[in-house]
């Protein structure tokens, strides 16, 4: 039985595909994008997250691990050993506050599907489906593959969002059993891709031109204030979509502050200057350059 970890399943969604779709979000990612705002999907196992705000200091999750694999720091974050650890989820199950939760759980196809098939009448009323994200989402490529041939045999619309840093071979075989791509564009070049997400992006220009060329696309652009949206690194990005033959849809994401929280509660140090907003103004500006160039262009929480 093949098994995938997914981190979040998320019901009635209305921005990532046509219609109301399920998107099925699954662990693991090679980038390390400043802004992220699912940090909770990076790594490729599952971990613990820990809202201090939610804490009641009860200290039950300390006293009811048998392996004394969670302890409390200095700051009274509570931390979970994962080489003690064995997953028997007992701090989490006895948090009543839910300030301790795990993220990522291992779930099998069929566990999936009795999930994503809960909203069908929705999804054959809307035009909808379900959408695999992530993380990298063919970063579990088998486990991908599974899942959609499980929706094909549904009749299921499916929608992959991607970032592309994976082998061309990867998506190539998954082509019949895809019905849109959702293909992030972070930057114009290898440097920036380098500066911005930790590896530079030489296999996704490739890969997202390839794609272009084969099947529907939804070109998605986050707008991040101060590194891509503006100057040098912008026009960067409009020079490589102009020479691309092809002018479908763009959909800019404006910048937000959502997952700060998150980088908190796992401990971690977020990668930007967190009193950064999304400057709409110049994001507007920028839709209607991209629309004198030929593409159809969307303001995603605009």
């Amino acid at each position: 039985m093949i098994k995938g970890i997914v981190y979040d399943i998320m019901r009635y969604a209305l921005n990532d595909g046509p219609g109301i779709r399920t998107i099925v979000f699954l662990k693991g990612c090679p980038l390390s994008c400043q802004w992220c705002s699912n940090p909770e999907s990076q790594s490729f196992y599952p971990e613990f997250i820990f809202y201090k705000d939610q804490c009641m200091s009860c200290n039950t999750c300390e006293t009811v691990c048998a392996e004394n694999a969670v302890s409390i720091n200095k700051s009274d974050h509570r931390q979970v050993d994962l080489e003690k650890c064995t997953h028997c989820n007992q701090c989490v199950d006895r948090c009543f506050a839910e300030a301790l939760r795990l993220v990522g759980r291992s779930m099998s196809v069929e566990a999936v599907m009795t999930d994503v098939m809960k909203d069908c009448n929705f999804y054959m009323e809307s035009g909808g489906g379900v959408t695999f994200s992530g993380g990298e989402p063919f970063s579990q490529p088998e486990f991908l593959k599974a899942c959609l041939k499980a929706c094909k045999t549904r009749n299921l619309n499916t929608a992959v969002e991607t970032a592309g840093i994976i082998r061309w071979e990867l998506i190539e075989s998954l082509l019949p059993l895809v019905d849109l791509f959702l293909f992030d564009l972070k930057a114009g070049t290898a440097k920036d891709y380098k500066r911005f997400t930790g590896i530079a992006g030489h296999k996704i220009f490739s890969n997202l031109e390839k794609l272009l060329a084969r099947h529907d696309v939804i070109i998605r652009i986050p707008m991040i204030p101060g590194l891509n949206d503006r100057g040098q690194s912008w026009k960067d990005i409009i020079d490589f979509l102009e020479q691309l033959n092809w002018r479908g849809r763009i959909d800019l994401l404006p910048y937000h502050r959502m997952g700060i929280g998150k980088y908190i509660g796992l401990n971690r140090e977020y990668g930007l200057d967190s009193s950064k907003t999304a400057d709409m103004e110049n994001i507007k500006l920028k839709r209607k350059q991209l629309a004198a160039a030929g593409f159809k262009t969307c303001i995603h929480g605009g």
